[in-house]
């Protein structure tokens, strides 16, 4: 059996063909539909594979899946083998990751169905368009404000509010900027519309878009969002699971059976919240907390419990790992939500669906 790593780049990528410490090679193939092909013709069915989970190896991760015994994606800002190594060679790293899969210490990190993946780019480029329409309308308003125009905030981005700007009495620098910049945000809303039907379509693909819809304050977008992450719920062993996946569980710094409490405030700070993940799908599930709770007393209490003590910010984070938790079961039961108002957030691990 041979155990092979590879270290990824966008022109080449580096192959270790591991049998022994004493035993290995390498080879360089350019990441080309003939390169790749060279490349497949070296492996065997019997071979294991460590590729970095990085999006330009997505590719021949799916060619080499049938073809080798097992492919292992390492997490590559997890893997300290490759990460903290001092001598950072093309073969060095290849042969860090064939060393670390043959002795089974490697970070591994999830290869996402295609569907998801697809479904992922969408939510990105609507992400893109958005925080591009916000920068011509804000710079619209900035043109406004220079003519003495004061528009209430937010009210740019829609069209009655634009078109009833009188641009004629503006100084030929701001009457053209502004012409460019209102043809820009209006076909940035209209590509951003299509993207929402687009996600909306594939979001039901999943299994679980009827369970998540029927959850009150759950959009279609939020719930899109919350798909393309988990990926099947079958991939979670427990709701503790999948609260780690999105990083919203707290840091544990311990040492001889003590917590560690830093000098300065920072992000490594003990009892502060991962944050591992998808910044998106975070943000996606934190912010979906203040329309729910809404709809449910005793999610409400819980939060009010926490926000005398300890503030709202992580009153709406211990909501969002109570809510994420009560997702996690609804799912696995896969039945729509009938009564979000009757679900106790006091009892732990109680999903009643009809």
């Amino acid at each position: 059996m041979r155990y092979l790593g590879i270290d990824m780049h966008k022109r080449d990528f580096t192959v270790c063909y591991r049998h022994s410490d004493e035993e290995y090679r390498f080879e360089t193939f350019l990441n080309s539909s003939e390169g790749r092909d060279e490349f497949l013709k070296t492996i065997s069915c019997t071979d294991e594979v460590a590729i970095e989970s990085v999006s330009f190896g997505r590719h021949l991760a799916k060619l080499l899946t049938p073809k080798v015994k097992r492919l292992v994606h390492v997490h590559a800002s997890a893997n300290a083998l490759v990460f903290q190594s001092i001598k950072k060679t093309d073969k060095n790293d290849a042969a860090a990751l064939a060393f670390g899969l043959e002795k089974g210490i490697l970070p591994e990190s999830r290869f996402r169905s295609e569907v998801s993946h697809q479904l992922h780019r969408l939510l990105i480029a609507r992400g893109y368009l958005i925080r591009m329409r916000i920068t011509c309308t804000n710079f619209m308003n900035a043109i406004a404000a220079t003519e003495g125009i004061n528009i209430p905030v937010g009210k740019i981005q829609f069209r009655n509010w634009r078109d009833s700007v009188p641009i004629e009495t503006f100084e030929f620098g701001d009457y053209r900027a502004w012409l460019e910049m209102n043809a820009q945000v209006e076909s940035y809303r209209n590509s951003i519309r299509k993207l929402n039907k687009e996600i909306i379509h594939h979001s039901k693909l999943f299994d679980g878009y009827a369970v998540l819809e029927s959850i009150p304050g759950f959009g279609p977008i939020t719930v899109a969002e919350l798909l393309a992450y988990i990926d099947g719920i079958e991939h979670f062993p427990n709701s503790k699971a999948l609260c780690a996946y999105f990083g919203i569980v707290p840091r544990t710094r311990m040492s001889s059976g003590e917590n560690i409490v830093p000098k300065k405030v920072s992000k490594y700070r003990a009892g502060a919240i991962t944050r591992q993940g998808r910044k998106s799908a975070r943000s996606a599930i934190v912010m979906s907390v203040n329309r729910t709770m809404v709809h449910n007393p005793s999610l409400r209490a819980f939060y009010d419990g926490i926000k005398g003590r300890k503030g709202y910010r992580k009153a709406r984070t211990a909501a969002a790992r109570k809510l994420l938790t009560f997702i996690y079961f609804a799912l696995k039961k896969g039945d729509r939500i009938s009564d979000f108002a009757s679900v106790d957030f006091s009892r732990p691990h109680r999903c009643p669906t009809g």
